[in-house]
């Protein structure tokens, strides 16, 4: 059963207020300011409130953002110039004081007991509990479906719980004691792949429970979108190189042609097993094609550079 959308319901569907308070910390960074709002009336009508809220933006904001975030409570960290996500989260992630903090994005509605379901999905060993993310459809265009389709067609519902590889940034959660454990540089720049990737490396579990929902809807420009996705497509090659021979550099350049085929076809695979939103990922499938191909482009020219050119420095030292 996948939660209601949080914009959907009336104030009686919501039910009364938070029951009780837990001593978690929630993180939103504000990718587009327009929803902002939206989210955090979705957060105040959690089933647990959480010990702070604290929203991460920079000069995106306009000059009412303090008194919008000031009337829920909620703390603002805002950073001069235009800052990547990766930037606006750690300083805000690093000032949080609860035992847990849960990160999420403006273009985000957290649905009903969200925050509580992540909380309920920590056992012994695990460092982190993520959700999955469901599709905000009303008035959506072809490039908003195919942008949700490339980014979190890993983490669209329905889902089962158990330990994952990787959980997505815009629906996770740390137990603070293990992100301490890291060190300090993820306070300037949080990097959520690198921080998975060290717990993992330490021996800790990463959970994904499956009801613990939120509805996006990010509208991005396509060549915004293009971008973005070449961006992190030779970001991801760059990391991937850590320590490789150059027999595997090699190996891995030579294969980044088939990087885009490979996507869509996982994609293709998760929808078809779902048997969810068919009809809008062939409509955006033009959007979606073009938009793995540059997440493709980006992860080759990273390859390539990584083979010609060496180095064995992780690309994000800042996790």
């Amino acid at each position: 059963m996948i939660p209601p959308d949080p914009e959907a319901m009336s104030a009686g569907d919501m039910g009364s207020a938070s029951t009780f308070e837990a001593d978690v910390s929630v993180v939103v960074v504000v990718s587009e300011a327009a929803p902002l709002a939206a989210c955090l009336a979705a957060i105040d009508e959690q089933t647990v409130a959480p010990r702070e809220v604290i929203v991460a933006g920079d000069d995106r904001l306009g000059s009412d953002a303090a008194g919008l975030v000031g009337d829920h409570g909620a703390h603002l960290v805002r950073l001069a110039g235009m800052r990547t996500a990766e930037a606006l989260r750690g300083p805000a992630a690093g000032r949080a004081r609860g035992a847990v903090v849960a990160l999420t994005e403006s273009h985000c509605r957290p649905a009903p007991g969200w925050l509580q379901t992540l909380l309920e999905s920590y056992e012994p060993g695990v460092a982190a509990v993520g959700g999955t993310v469901e599709h905000a459809a009303e008035g959506a265009g072809l490039a908003d479906w195919a942008f949700h389709f490339c980014d979190y067609h890993w983490f669209q519902v329905p889902q089962s719980d158990r330990d994952v590889p990787n959980l997505t940034d815009c629906n996770v959660s740390y137990d603070r004691g293990r992100l301490d454990s890291l060190g300090t540089a993820w306070r300037s720049s949080f990097h959520v792949w690198s921080v998975n990737d060290r717990l993992r490396a330490g021996g800790q579990r990463l959970r994904l429970a499956g009801h613990a929902v939120v509805w996006q809807r990010r509208t991005v420009p396509p060549a915004e979108a293009m971008r973005e996705s070449f961006a992190h497509g030779r970001l991801f090659a760059r990391r991937r190189l850590v320590g490789a021979s150059g027999a595997r550099r090699w190996m891995y350049a030579a294969g980044g042609g088939l990087v885009a085929p490979l996507l869509l076809g996982r994609m293709c695979r998760r929808v078809v097993a779902t048997g969810r939103h068919l009809g809008w990922f062939v409509a955006a499938l033009p959007w979606i094609v073009l938009y793995t191909t540059s997440w493709s482009s980006g992860e080759l020219l990273g390859y390539i550079g990584g083979a010609l050119f060496g180095g064995s420095k992780d690309p994000q030292p800042a996790l």
